[in-house]
Parts: structure tokens; C-alpha cells; sequence
């Protein structure tokens, strides 16, 4: 195999007119660089562009990535949408990055960091996706986990640490509202609200561990913090008092998990009884004891981890998921606190493709992997159109990948609008023309219902008033020769009678 040489990049700055000919893949004024950044920083109405240089002289130029202030997103990205169309939309093919990211960059491949919480992460993800779509572990796709508000928030937070949890799920939501339209996220919004809600505690909790972002009141989530942390260094170590060590930091809040100490001695059935008391406790507590619940929701998810005899048992939440989905959530995430292993097939394989997508690096040297970027589709989708989408492009016909942060693609289900237009349109022609054709059969099978019951008494007047008109002519015949051919014929022959005299 041969490996991928170092891409030589130069960084460019100039107005519209420099950026046009650097989109080209052609040479304009000098770099301000040979590498990543340049010293000086932007000026407002200023873009800069960072470009792969080809392997001789003669071959183009590669644009990477372009960056610029916020405030000129909108303007660049609504200038090659409508002047300069074959390169639109620009975030389909090359990175876009405002100052704040630019400056986070160490070089042209940026990993995502754990901190050993990457087992943990995945298992919430799954736990989102099984309480959004209720179906089995067997029929879920990696794209409904992808989907998910709980991977934009791992994914972020593992790349950009200076993110906040609140600007992540503003991202998150703005991008579906955009692109499925406010009717469809209204449908199943109340459900959706009430489980990413409950979930957002765990978001914090993960975020914080070993040194992470603490974008919280510390006081709040300190008590969790702290169990998971010791939980942690217990299943590290291989420590057999794992529920002592983990029960200990939440013993002022959640009296309760004192008894964790003897869950080694416990039979399964003293855990099953214990776990139906916390679950009973978790409900009666108001809900305004936010650090309270959070505990016993903490404590009651570790325990569905080990009451089997110190095997899973997620079934046990799995009971309580509509009533109280943050059980489940709990309980997924304990479970992979200390696992290392992340590409065994845990959660029928699920575990291992999320947790893949989540330690993909960004990587500057290649194009994105999105369909186009939230900051260009805020400026290009236009609502007054049959599509909204239409200037993005869009050469998908179910999932979208959409970019909130740079590196972090969310999948967003969507309808294809042109597609189903037309599909529209033809089914109703041919349901018009089915239509047409029931209509004149029922009209037909009327007329023939009615014919034939009326034609017994049509058929009698006829006969009747047939009779009645050449009765004198055959008064007037005389013989046995004609009277014997009169009866012959019948009383309903139409043709008048020979007289052979």
C-alpha cells in the first residue's frame, strides 16, 4: 500500500475578485503563508484560502478550505448561489470555517478527544435512538442514530471543546426545522422534547469528565460527576467494590444507594425489589429537586446494569422508557463507563458504527463528506419556492448530511420534494383516468340493470300494439290456407302477409 503523501497547502487572502480566481484553481497575488494560518488576521470583507498545491507546477491549484468572518457568510455564499453557480453550494466541496475555528486548528488533521467516555457516548446515542423511534435494536440503521441530538453533542464536543451544550442544540434543531420544515419536527415534537430534555444532564456529566467543559452550575451535576468518575476508575482497575466506590458521592442526595455497598450479597430477586423501590422513590420525588432526580436516576440506571446476578438487565428501563426515558438513558450510559472496546458488536452492531463515525477525524486535505453546510443552507434555502432546497442541489432522496459545526454531520430524514411532485402529479393523473373508467362502467351497468328489468314490459306493449295495427288486414285474408300460415308466423311478425289468391 502506498501511503498518502503530505499535502503541500498555502493560505491566500484577498476580496471577491482574488477568491474567484483561487476557486478556479488558478494563481492570483502571493500566499501570505505556506501553511495552515497566516500572523495577520482577516479584516471584515476579507476571505481567506487555504489550497493544496498539485505535484508539478502546471497542475491547478486544490481550495481546502475558505474562511471569514460571520458576518461575511452570508454575503459569499449568496454570491456563488446566484453569479457564480457551478461553484455552489461551496460548503458541498470545501471546507468553510469562521475565525473562532480557524484559530483552534494545530494542523491540516484534527482528532476528535474522549477522554475514555467514547463507550459511554455510544451507548446514549443508541438509548436516544431506541426511545425516538420504538422499535427493536434489530431494525434500527445507522442513519437514525446519526440523526440523533446526542451524537451532534459527542461528536462537538469531542472536536470542538469550546462549544457549548445550548449552541449545539440550537444548531441541531435550526438544521431539521430548515430542512424537514416545521410541520414534520412538530409531529412527534412533544415526545422528542421530553426525551432530549431528560438527556440533557447526561450530555453534561459526560462533557465533564476528566477535565471536560463544565457548561453547568458545578453544584448542580458535581454529586453525578463524582460517582461516574469513581465508577470509572473502579471498572479500570478491576476493583470488586465497584457499587460501594460509585454509590459513595451520591450518599447526601440519594440516601438510598447506601445499600449499594451489599449488592455483591444481594440475590437478584433483593435487587429487582430494590431497584422497583428507587424506580417508585424516582417517581414521587418533585420534579423542581432536579439534583435529587438526577441521583436516583443515576442510581436506578447503574443498578438495571448489574441486577441479573451482575449482568445487564436494560430491560428493566426498557419498561419505564415512556414514562421516564432519562432510566434508560442512565442506564445505557453506566454501561459503557470504563469500556475500552468500542468495535465489538454491542447493541447488535450498533455500538461500533457509531462509535466509528464519532472518531472520524476532520481532515482539511479532504473534501467534506456532507451534502452542504447549515451556515450556506440558512442563505440558500428559500421557503417561498415548491423546493426550499433547490439551490443546494440535493442529489439524495432520504437522508441528508448536513454539516452544524465544521467535522460534525448530522443526518436529517427528508422527503424528496422534487420526486414526490412528480409522483404526485402522475398518481393523480392516472387515479383522474381510474376514476373515468369506474364512473362510465357504473353508468353502463345502470343503463343495462335498468334495460333489463324494464324490457319484460316494453316487450308486452310491443308485442301488444304490434298485434293491434295488422289485426284488419289479417281480418280481411279469407281461407284455411291463409288462416294456417297466419298462425305459422306468429302473432309478433313484423313483415306483412302474401295474399296467393
Amino acid at each position: 500500500m502506498v501511503n498518502k503523501p503530505n499535502v503541500d497547502v498555502q493560505f491566500f487572502k484577498g476580496s471577491i475578485s482574488d477568491i474567484d480566481i483561487l476557486l478556479r484553481g488558478e494563481r492570483t497575488n502571493e500566499p501570505v503563508s505556506a501553511g495552515l494560518r497566516t500572523q495577520d488576521e482577516l479584516v471584515p470583507g476579507e476571505t481567506g484560502v487555504l489550497v493544496a498545491l498539485g505535484e508539478s507546477p502546471e497542475d491547478p491549484l486544490r481550495p481546502l478550505a475558505l474562511v471569514c468572518h460571520d458576518q461575511d457568510i452570508q454575503g459569499l455564499c449568496g454570491r456563488y448561489a446566484h453569479i457564480r453557480t457551478d461553484f455552489s453550494p461551496l460548503t458541498a466541496w470545501c471546507h468553510l470555517l469562521n475565525l473562532a475555528f480557524h484559530r483552534e486548528l494545530e494542523g491540516m488533521m484534527r482528532e476528535p478527544r474522549f477522554r475514555g467516555t467514547d463507550a459511554a457516548w455510544c451507548g446514549l446515542v443508541v438509548a436516544e435512538t431506541l426511545l425516538l423511534t420504538r422499535r427493536p435494536l434489530a431494525s434500527i440503521r445507522i442513519s437514525a442514530c446519526l440523526a440523533s441530538a446526542t451524537f451532534a453533542v459527542a461528536r462537538t464536543m469531542a472536536l470542538w471543546e469550546n462549544s457549548t451544550i445550548e449552541s449545539i442544540q440550537d444548531r441541531f434543531n435550526f438544521a431539521n426545522k430548515l430542512c424537514r420544515g416545521t410541520g414534520s419536527v412538530a409531529k412527534h415534537e412533544v415526545r422528542t422534547s421530553q426525551v432530549r430534555t431528560s438527556f440533557v444532564p447526561m450530555w453534561k456529566c459526560l462533557a465533564s469528565l476528566n477535565g471536560g467543559s463544565k457548561d453547568f452550575s458545578w453544584d448542580e451535576l458535581h454529586p453525578l460527576v463524582m460517582a461516574l468518575n469513581a465508577l470509572h476508575r473502579a471498572r479500570i482497575c478491576r476493583e470488586p467494590n465497584e457499587a460501594e466506590r460509585f454509590a459513595r458521592p451520591l450518599m447526601d442526595t440519594v440516601p438510598e444507594a447506601k445499600s449499594f455497598g451489599r449488592l455483591a450479597e444481594m440475590t437478584p430477586e433483593v435487587r429487582l425489589k430494590l431497584f422497583d423501590e428507587l424506580v417508585e422513590e424516582f417517581a414521587r420525588t418533585d420534579p423542581r429537586l432536579q439534583t435529587r432526580r438526577n441521583g436516583l436516576a443515576l442510581a436506578t440506571g447503574y443498578l438495571a446494569t448489574v441486577a441479573a446476578g451482575g449482568s445487564p438487565s436494560l430491560s428493566l428501563v426498557g419498561h419505564w422508557a415512556d414514562r421516564f426515558p432519562e432510566l434508560t438513558g442512565w442506564a445505557y450510559l453506566v454501561g459503557g463507563i470504563g469500556e475500552g472496546v468500542t468495535w465489538t458488536s454491542g447493541f447488535d452492531g450498533l455500538g461500533r458504527l457509531v462509535a466509528r463515525e464519532l472518531h472520524r477525524p476532520l481532515r482539511l486535505d479532504e473534501p467534506p463528506t456532507c451534502d452542504f453546510g447549515l451556515d450556506e443552507a440558512i442563505v440558500l434555502v428559500d421557503n417561498h419556492l415548491k423546493d426550499p432546497l433547490v439551490h443546494l442541489k440535493i442529489k439524495q432522496t432520504k437522508v441528508l448530511s448536513v454539516s452544524i459545526f465544521p467535522g460534525v454531520n448530522i443526518s436529517i430524514p427528508v422527503v424528496d420534494t422534487a420526486a414526490t411532485n412528480a409522483t404526485g402529479e402522475e398518481s393523480s393523473e392516472q387515479t383522474r383516468i381510474a376514476e373515468t373508467r369506474e364512473q362510465t362502467q357504473a353508468e353502463n351497468n345502470v343503463m343495462k340493470t335498468l334495460a333489463e328489468t324494464l324490457w319484460p314490459h316494453l316487450r308486452m306493449l310491443v308485442v301488444d300494439e304490434t298485434t293491434d295495427r295488422f289485426a284488419p288486414k289479417r281480418r280481411r285474408k279469407s281461407g284455411s290456407q291463409s288462416k294456417a300460415k297466419n298462425e305459422t308466423k306468429g302473432a309478433g311478425l313484423l313483415s306483412l302477409p302474401t295474399d296467393r289468391r
